[in-house]
């Protein structure tokens, strides 16, 4: 008797184990990405939260004081093709022009527990040259920081030649980069990073900020990660973008190809020329006018793809596919199959349905359109 009721609470308890499981499932189904984004959330600091949404304070020390410094002036020697600027903390200003030197102003701030202590410091601050090994190297000099001095903050804005490659690192401040004809690797964090008008190749690494990218003739490659957001457009070449946990993301007018590596995000991109290359989890993507190929493959999100025009080549789990076809369904073949959801469309083709399994198959056109789904939707439309 005892073993008998022993064997039934087993078995209670089983079923309970399996309808909690099954309710997960389906409440995750439903939800999708905001289970995941929302449970990060949970979790967030008022301080991250200050980062993510790019509301920085360097400071909340009282005592400072502050020395400008005017009309500093580097000779640049033929052998000189690298400005190197590794900052803090402050801002960054730098500008490409036709000329043979850099012309630096620069705004020193020092925190400190008493007034006195900060101009006592900040006289013996200054910005100190390096042109060793092919480049020029601008760094602040220290010396000792006495105790009680908290931060020292640089703001610097440099008129460069516009054919030198840069290599900048900053926190904690606006990098502002413009002008330029060279090429450039940058990397900024806890604030916005624009960059504009650049006929060089570009590496930008942007964290806990904004980013604003724009009219880059050459290459691109763009690595981001908690950003409000961030928006590229006007991409001369080839864009490569690896995104993490940014709010909202914005690509524009690509004449290359598009290659995305997505988590925990939102992004749209709008006309692009050449192919594009996806790879995502928990992201919303909407994406139109593309010229090229698009081929990819996405975990837990949606997907939306308007005027297409080429063939398509995707993988999906856990994602809702939305297809509309710029041209004729001439045009195309497509093979579409769904494990554990549903297809529907406008196109002249009937759903099999097997099961957990729907197919549709249909068109001999040039253009191949393969779409296989587990637990999505997939919708086709012209």
């Amino acid at each position: 008797m005892y073993r008998g009721e022993n064997v039934k609470k087993k078995l209670l308890v089983s079923l309970i184990i399996i309808a909690v499981i099954l309710i997960m499932f389906l409440d995750f189904r439903y939800n999708g990405i905001r289970i995941f984004e929302n449970f990060f959330r949970e979790f967030m600091t008022d301080s991250l939260r200050d980062l993510t949404e790019g509301n920085i304070v360097l400071s909340q020390q009282a005592s400072s004081a502050e020395l400008e410094v005017s009309g500093q002036v580097f000779s640049i020697s033929d052998d000189i093709k690298e400005l190197y600027l590794n900052n803090e903390a402050g801002s960054i200003v730098i500008r490409g022009e036709d000329r043979e030197d850099i012309f630096l102003y620069y705004k020193l701030t020092v925190y400190a527990d008493s007034e006195e202590l900060a101009e006592s410091y900040i006289r013996d601050l200054s910005v100190r040259e390096d042109t060793r090994g092919g480049r020029l190297s601008l760094k602040l000099d220290k010396g000792e920081m006495p105790r009680g001095v908290n931060m020292v903050k640089v703001d610097y804005n440099l008129s460069v030649p516009e054919a030198l490659f840069l290599n900048i690192q900053n926190k904690n401040g606006v990098l502002r980069v413009e002008k330029m004809a060279g090429d450039m690797v940058l990397r900024n964090s806890y604030e916005e990073c624009q960059v504009l008008d650049i006929d060089g190749q570009a590496e930008i690494n942007v964290n806990y900020g904004k980013v604003f990218v724009r009219n880059i003739k050459g290459n691109t490659k763009i690595k981001s990660a908690y950003n409000s957001q961030v928006y590229i457009g006007d991409i001369g070449g080839d864009l490569i973008l690896d995104d993490r946990y940014s709010s909202k993301i914005m690509l524009a007018d690509i004449d290359g190809s598009l290659d995305l590596d997505s988590e925990f995000g939102s992004l749209e991109f709008t006309r692009v020329r050449g192919d594009v290359r996806l790879r995502t989890s928990f992201t919303d993507l909407e994406g139109r006018e593309v010229e090229g190929r698009i081929k990819g493959r996405m975990n837990y999100g949606n997907l939306i793809l308007l005027q297409v025009a080429n063939e398509l080549e995707l993988d999906g789990s856990y994602l809702d596919m939305a297809i509309h076809f710029k041209d004729s369904f001439d045009d195309y073949r497509i093979y579409c199959e769904t494990q554990y959801g549903d297809i529907s469309s406008n196109l002249p083709f009937t759903v099999e349905k097997e099961k957990s399994r729907q197919i549709l198959t249909g068109g001999d056109g040039e253009k191949a359109v393969s779409l296989n789904n587990i637990n999505g939707d997939i919708k086709l439309f012209k």
